[in-house]
């Protein structure tokens, strides 16, 4: 590796050159000490500090809400709920009446008490929020002490460095100004990797203490494709990067041209380059890049934003919204999928020590069968009397969860008096090792397969796929990944069933060959990744 190279992880992809703009982060001092207020005022002061930062969050919410999906968008409800946690407002407000300490402080103390204890509980989920706490609190010692926040303010097109950024920053920049985002901190999967994703803004994360190499206004080369920062670049390395940057773009210009044509190879096979959607939007942009149809709807956002489980008649409708933006086009609908790193307040989910592989999916459902499942199932069955859909169960590790979604389906038509459910395909999403290894005990039950390669590696490699200090275990689980694929598309063909992939890997250039050759039918991946994906496909010769 060159001497001016640093390697961290690809969290979006693109290249871009640029000047950078390091935030450094206002260092708060908090003092503890009592209060020359009255306990009534500083409560006072504290609630009036929560709705300031409350109302700058929902502000920065509406700013995105036309351009990432709803499901994205949930991140700043999360970030709402973390303000106004009653058990951290409780705690704050005793702190202050019993000891009439400022504000400042006591919530200082009660927040970093609380990620404190549960960033020492083995949960992915609870990890993320420690995280999100300590983000949190920040903005709001910084309203409580009367200073302005960090000040990332900037006229022309920059790229964001800093040891840590809150999704809440990247929010209240235009999004136009930012040329690539690098931290020091993070993973693939966390918040700030998901909405640079969505932004389609290209980013490295995780560059640790390496990121001390880098100073503001120095140029610097973000690779996001291959997860390195190049800083202070040579003539030579700028104009190679430059040339690359070109290549991308070109290409990119050139794919989405033809991006409405099928994948086929110079040698003739043929396969289907779908999208993974979660949103309205997705779905538009799905239909923009030249989807031949949807490889994977999550469902979750249905569940997202409200108090309640969505009935039968909400589902419909929402799906249907969805559906029309490509009525013609085939939907593959994973039902809902909470659990490990989704989850929502009116769902009591129980703690688990390791949640991925707890109480989520189908087992969930099981458990909500009422509330949950059966809204969903009964709202899909109506919706596959008009439209092209596949059910997609996620969270299978044994015969009888798909037997048991199979007799539900059943029981849900004949009470809708509907003859359709024999006409619904349904698959697996092979998650689980188990699956993946014995497809052969489940063929006969389902109408197709599509890997889950995401939590499939993470299983295989007892690897965090959240853990950005794990992360590189990832990569290594692909030749093992490869194997389990073509065994099921061997077991799967003799009986023609088809087989799809929905994961990361699905969108790697280098794979695509080895995927025909061994008999993948479908590729599903982010709508932005398809017409470069396609273009790759009909230059293969097998």
């Amino acid at each position: 590796m060159s001497h001016n190279k640093i390697k961290g992880i690809g969290a979006s992809p693109g290249i871009e050159i640029g000047e950078i703009f390091f935030i450094k982060k206002n260092n708060i001092s908090v003092i503890k000490k009592k209060s020359s207020n009255k306990p009534i005022d500083e409560i006072k002061r504290l609630k009036n500090s929560i709705s300031i930062l409350e109302k700058k969050i929902l502000g920065l919410k509406k700013n995105l809400k036309n351009k990432i999906s709803k499901e994205n968008l949930s991140i700043y409800d999360s970030n709402i709920e973390i303000l106004k946690d009653p058990d951290l407002i409780e705690k704050t407000t005793h702190l202050i009446k019993s000891k009439n300490y400022s504000a400042e402080y006591s919530y200082k103390y009660c927040s970093e008490e609380y990620a404190k204890v549960i960033n020492e509980i083995d949960d992915e989920y609870l990890s993320a929020r420690a995280k999100d706490i300590n983000e949190i609190s920040n903005e709001l010692i910084e309203i409580l002490l009367g200073k302005s926040s960090t000040d990332i303010n900037f006229s022309s097109p920059k790229i964001i460095v800093s040891e840590n950024i809150s999704t809440n920053e990247i929010a209240s920049i235009k999004s136009k100004y930012i040329k690539g985002i690098v931290t020091a901190e993070g993973g693939s999967n966390d918040h700030v990797s998901i909405i640079s994703k969505a932004l389609e803004i290209p980013a490295v994360v995780g560059l640790k203490s390496e990121i001390k190499k880098l100073k503001n206004n120095d140029i610097l080369i973000l690779n996001g494709q291959e997860g390195e920062v190049i800083y202070n670049p040579t003539q030579k390395q700028l104009k190679e990067y430059k040339i690359k940057k070109n290549i991308l773009k070109e290409k990119f210009k050139n794919a989405i041209k033809k991006n409405k044509e099928i994948a086929k190879t110079i040698s003739g096979e043929l396969i289907k380059v779908n999208a993974n959607i979660g949103s309205l939007n997705d779905a538009k942009k799905a239909l923009e890049y030249g989807a031949d149809g949807i490889g994977l709807f999550r469902t979750e956002f249905c569940f997202l934003n409200r108090q309640n489980f969505p009935s039968e008649d909400e589902q419909l409708k929402l799906y249907t919204k969805i559906i029309n933006v490509l009525p013609k086009k085939e939907f593959i609908i994973r039902l809902s999928d909470f659990g490990s790193d989704k989850k929502v307040d009116y769902i009591n989910q129980p703690y688990e020590q390791n949640p991925a592989m707890g109480f989520r999916g189908l087992r969930l459902g099981f458990k909500y069968y009422d509330k949950l499942l059966k809204p969903q199932l009964r709202a899909l069955i109506r919706l596959s009397l008009n439209y092209n859909i596949k059910i997609l169960c996620p969270m299978i590790s044994d015969i009888d969860d798909i037997k048991e979604i199979k007799k539900a389906l059943i029981n849900e038509s004949d009470d809708l008096k509907l003859n359709k459910t024999s006409q619904i395909p349904l698959g697996i999403m092979i998650e689980t090792p188990n699956v993946a290894m014995n497809a052969e005990e489940f063929i006969d039950h389902v109408d197709f397969f599509s890997f889950g390669t995401n939590d499939l590696s993470q299983f295989l490699m007892a690897a965090d796929r959240t853990n950005e200090n794990v992360a590189k275990y990832h990569e290594k689980a692909i030749p093992s990944i490869m194997k389990l694929i073509e065994n099921v598309c061997n077991i799967s063909q003799k009986k023609g069933k088809w087989v799809g992939i929905c994961g990361e890997i699905a969108s790697k250039k280098e794979l695509l060959k080895m995927f025909i050759k061994i008999g993948v039918n479908e590729l599903s991946m982010s709508p932005t990744m398809i017409p470069e994906i396609k273009e790759s496909i009909r230059k293969i010769k097998i």
